[in-house]
């Protein structure tokens, strides 16, 4: 059974917010200090691309079991990010947030409020949650699977294998020299119905789930497009309104809260206090 790529972006999502509602950890100072140097990567990295490779599936319950598979592609500049998977792009620079939709042939852009926009990345924050995330309930292991990778294995331990603790297992791999990300692995429990499919709902029980995301082809930017917002959209200033960049003419445009639109409001309601 296949999901959908909302869905599969949904359980991404739902792991994350999973690591950030676990306690408060106790983590060796050497691996915080590997975990720091992964994250620069991330929040530092200048006009840097990867291709990330998810792939999420679940143990087999009553001869049934998910498996999906999807293949992102992301370009990182600093404080901006840009990621395009299927038909969907989303960009995020220092002002705007865009998300392209090519099925409906729409553009959503909105204003970009964060002050740090790196912490909207999510797998910056898959990484940086780790580092207030495990308690004493789990092992920390740093080991060398071989001469030019690390990993970093967070694994709960015997005493709390029946607890309330959704993650078995947490791991991350990368490169001993660049710090770069190759390999982040989840194993984890929840009660996740499957769509459709009432018989497994008879007898309630945990399913265990699996989420490997594979960082591959790191390469630089070959285009500092993706995060120039007029390659999406203009203001027309005559019209007084967002119209569509050249290579997206023909698609639809919602805005909200977005500079020029708040400049016009705050006119036109300067206007209409003066009548």
């Amino acid at each position: 059974m296949i999901m959908s790529k909302k869905k599969l972006l949904v359980v991404i999502l739902l792991v994350i917010v999973k690591c950030n509602m676990l306690p408060a950890q106790i983590i060796p100072d050497n691996i915080k200090d590997e975990l720091y140097k992964l994250n620069k990567v991330f929040d530092s990295s200048s006009y840097v691309g990867f291709d990330l490779h998810i792939l999420y599936y679940t143990d087999t319950v009553n001869g049934n079991s998910k498996r999906d598979e999807k293949t992102v592609e992301y370009y990182l500049n600093k404080k901006n990010y840009y990621y395009k998977v299927d038909e969907i792009e989303f960009m995020q620079n220092d002002s705007f947030s865009i998300n392209v939709d090519h099925d409906t042939k729409a553009i959503v852009a909105t204003k970009n409020n964060s002050s740090n926009p790196s912490d909207q990345f999510v797998l910056k924050n898959f990484i940086d949650q780790s580092l207030t995330a495990y308690d004493s309930a789990y092992d920390v292991l740093l080991d060398n699977p071989d001469s030019s990778t690390k990993r970093i294995i967070f694994s709960l331990t015997s005493a709390y294998a029946d607890s309330a603790f959704t993650f078995s297992k947490f791991t991350i791999t990368y490169d001993i020299e660049s710090y770069k990300t190759l390999k982040i692995q989840v194993r984890f429990k929840d009660m996740v119905p499957f769509d459709g499919d009432t018989s497994l709902s008879v007898t309630p029980s945990l399913l265990t789930q699996n989420l490997e995301m594979n960082f591959l082809h790191y390469r630089g930017l070959p285009t500092t497009r993706f995060f120039d917002e007029t390659n999406y959209l203009y203001f027309d200033k005559i019209l007084k309104q967002y119209l569509p960049g050249e290579k997206f003419k023909y698609y639809k445009i919602i805005t909200a809260g977005l500079e020029h639109e708040e400049m016009e409001n705050n006119q036109q309601q300067l206007k209409d206090n003066t009548q």
